[in-house]
């Protein structure tokens, strides 16, 4: 059973008295999901509260988004950002992409022409070219036109998985098209939790609200402080349980 975040918030907080790793997703987590991605901006008050937090802890924003459209929506100097579910890492004197993420950019942009071009016709659909991989949003589309959508849909990328060209994962009403390697928002972490905190000391706090967070969950249970936020519970790798982003920074907060 996820536990409430904020029912451990003294407990928890107090262990972040000498610093500590914070991890946060940034749809859904430090902003509401909205219909169209480009509308997800930090409010005024939450962005200057960020660039407060970071200015103590190590802060790293984690997105399916790309690095350089997180930076710019996000509009706050934090330690790093993971960008394309962990395929770009931008900190400090360091910017990494996954060479394999790189020669499928073709493929990528192949795949979101064809789409364009079959589903353009059904109202709703959005597609995401962030380079690296995609994002196919049906948020908008009707119930009605959703069958046809994803008929076609398959259609299209089926070849393309068959031949282990690409990936495709499933998030909050969004196909995500990924490069063809076992890389993702876990592995990151992982990478930076070694490269920031090496010998251990420091807590690690990870909170998300997409599937795509589990990998995250994964690496850091046991060791880290995870929160999935949602506002039902459901099955998680995650131990703790916020509502909404309000509640993520209200325990923020109190660091």
């Amino acid at each position: 059973m996820l536990e409430p975040l904020l029912e451990h918030k003294q407990e928890l907080a107090a262990r972040f008295r000498k610093g500590g790793l914070i991890f946060l997703d940034y749809d859904g987590t430090l902003t509401p999901i909205v219909d169209k991605p480009e509308l997800a901006v930090l409010d005024p008050k939450t962005r200057e509260f960020v660039r407060r937090l970071a200015m103590k802890f190590t802060v790293i924003l984690v997105s399916g988004r790309s690095v350089s459209d997180l930076v710019e929506i996000s509009g706050v100097e934090v330690t790093g950002f993971v960008g394309n579910h962990g395929l770009e890492i931008k900190i400090p004197g360091l910017t990494f992409i996954h060479p394999q993420a790189r020669r499928t950019e073709p493929v990528i942009a192949h795949l979101c022409r064809e789409i364009r071009s079959r589903c353009g016709h059904i109202e709703g659909v959005f597609v995401e070219n962030k380079k690296l991989t995609a994002s196919i949003h049906y948020r908008n589309v009707l119930k009605a036109e959703l069958s046809k959508l994803r008929q076609i849909f398959r259609g299209i990328v089926k070849p393309y998985l068959e031949n282990r060209k690409i990936r495709i994962s499933q998030g909050k009403k969004v196909w995500e098209l990924r490069p063809p390697v076992q890389w993702n928002k876990g592995n990151a972490v992982t990478w930076l939790v070694r490269l920031f905190n090496p010998r251990k000391e420091l807590p690690v706090f990870y909170a998300g609200d997409d599937r795509t967070d589990e990998d995250a969950f994964a690496v850091l249970k046991g060791t880290g402080i995870t929160v999935l936020v949602a506002e039902r519970p459901r099955k998680s790798w995650a131990k703790f349980r916020a509502r909404n982003s309000e509640e993520v920074i209200e325990f923020l907060r109190s660091l």
